[in-house]
């Protein structure tokens, strides 16, 4: 079965995605892990032709949208389900008033609030100096409103990237870039209202990574840190060879740990070929293999 992209809500249920060249999109679910795989619908979509992102907060309600291809103002269309993804409503796109306000990453809380996240690079030239690209929705996608974070004078001067919100119960992290700094913010109560955690160590790399709301990863390019008191302090672990020697000639592209030991980081080449390197680490970071 060819698969684009997929996600899994939890051990037993998840979905694949697979872009047609009719501009559809045909979609697979699994209910025994992956084990076994039904197609589940066909949906047609209007572009067909960048990236398919997904975010489901159960079994039943899931969203995902279609993206254009493109470095420029990325247009999309956003698409729910709930049951399951047999059936899928168009919810909202780029091209209606006061409707999705750009392509960017999706994110799905458990009851059902939906979060989108981006930078400059996502919506173009709109925006300006210090506009933070996240985006909240509580009607399953059909309308959207901004999102107001503390800026500092120095960062609402500057421009920024936002990493997708993480959800740990109650507790929120989102990590915004700006030009100068990185700055973690926290929520205590399910993303109402934002405070400053403190800075990460972003140089190149990828957004911090948390296992629960208080342990987290940074992995840049030359160096890896940990923090276990939610982001407010970062130390930086020793990089082991095997690490060191993986990182020369690629960067990093996903991050994920299961738990304060497991996890695990893929490596893309710079040079656009097939050198690609999977990484798994059983000590929370400090060797790899």
């Amino acid at each position: 079965m060819p698969i684009d992209t997929g996600y899994f809500v939890d051990v037993q249920n998840g979905w694949a995605f697979e872009l047609q060249t009719e501009k559809s999109v045909t979609i697979y679910g699994t209910k025994d892990g992956g084990q076994t795989w039904s197609q589940l619908a066909i949906v047609p979509v209007k572009y067909g032709d960048g990236n398919i992102l997904i975010a489901f907060a159960d079994a039943w309600h899931g969203w995902f949208e279609d993206m254009t291809a493109g470095m420029g103002q990325l247009g999309g269309e956003m698409f729910a389900t709930d049951d399951g993804g047999k059936t899928w409503q168009r919810m909202a796109a780029t091209d209606q008033n006061g409707s999705l306000p750009f392509g960017g990453q999706l994110t799905a809380q458990k009851d059902g609030t939906l979060w989108l996240s981006g930078g400059q690079r996502a919506a173009g030239s709109l925006g300006g100096p210090g506009f933070v690209w996240l985006y909240k929705s509580t009607d399953s996608g059909k309308t959207w409103s901004q999102v107001k974070l503390p800026l500092s004078a120095a960062n609402e001067k500057e421009t920024d990237s936002v990493s997708k919100p993480e959800f740990f119960g109650e507790n929120g992290l989102v990590t915004v870039i700006f030009q100068n700094n990185a700055v973690l913010y926290a929520s205590q109560d399910g993303g109402q209202t934002w405070s400053v955690r403190g800075t990460t160590p972003i140089k190149e790399g990828f957004f911090p990574v948390f296992e629960d709301a208080m342990f987290g990863w940074q992995i840049t390019n030359d160096q890896v840190y940990f923090t276990k008191d939610g982001g407010r302090t970062w130390q930086p672990l020793h990089i082991d060879s095997t690490l060191q020697t993986a990182l020369s000639g690629r960067f990093v592209g996903q991050v994920d740990f299961i738990n304060s030991q497991q996890g695990w980081l893929l490596l893309f080449s710079r040079n656009g070929n097939s050198d690609n390197l999977l990484l798994r680490t059983n000590d929370g970071g400090q060797s790899w293999k």
